[in-house]
């Protein structure tokens, strides 16, 4: 929020009869985001795999009524190389369990005891770097999801 929403809550509060007193608002990442956050960029987060208390574990995804745009993908995912098969991208996302990738590029970075102490950390030098040499050799439009991934995904959606 900024600082002008945050008065005009405050006075809508107090112009009907109401204390701020134990109000508490927040920014977030608009301290620093205000105009750069994920939805200008469509970039999603979303939970895709649950491994409940007790040890077993449940492939989720997000289907919101009419807007198809937001469908998730269900199940612990992997992006790796289709290998030897030629196309537009080098990279393609497959169900983690599938066997028909080469290498999985996912790290897992923090566990229950913190960020994984061998996990390098690369400077933003670095980052900008290998982006600028991926960049050029990545096409302007591709499919990133197999056509595995895809399919899973029809099949959970179907069982809905």
């Amino acid at each position: 929020m900024s600082p002008r929403e945050i008065q005009e809550v405050t006075n809508h509060i107090m112009d009907n009869g109401f204390s701020v007193e134990n109000c508490a608002f927040g920014m977030g990442g608009g301290l620093i985001q205000k105009d750069l956050h994920r939805d200008i960029f469509s970039a999603k987060y979303m939970l895709n795999h649950i491994k409940f208390a007790d040890g077993h574990d449940k492939d989720v995804m997000k289907k919101p009524i009419g807007d198809d745009s937001k469908i998730s993908l269900p199940g612990k995912l992997a992006v790796g190389d289709r290998g030897g098969v030629l196309a537009p991208l080098d990279k393609y996302v497959f169900p983690e369990r599938s066997l028909n990738y080469l290498g999985n590029s996912l790290e897992i970075v923090y566990t229950e005891e913190g960020i994984r102490p061998c996990l390098q950390i690369d400077t933003f030098d670095d980052i900008r770097a290998r982006v600028e040499g991926e960049w050029k050799k990545t096409p302007k439009k591709g499919e990133a999801l197999s056509q595995e991934i895809k399919d899973f995904r029809d099949t959970v959606i179907s069982t809905l």
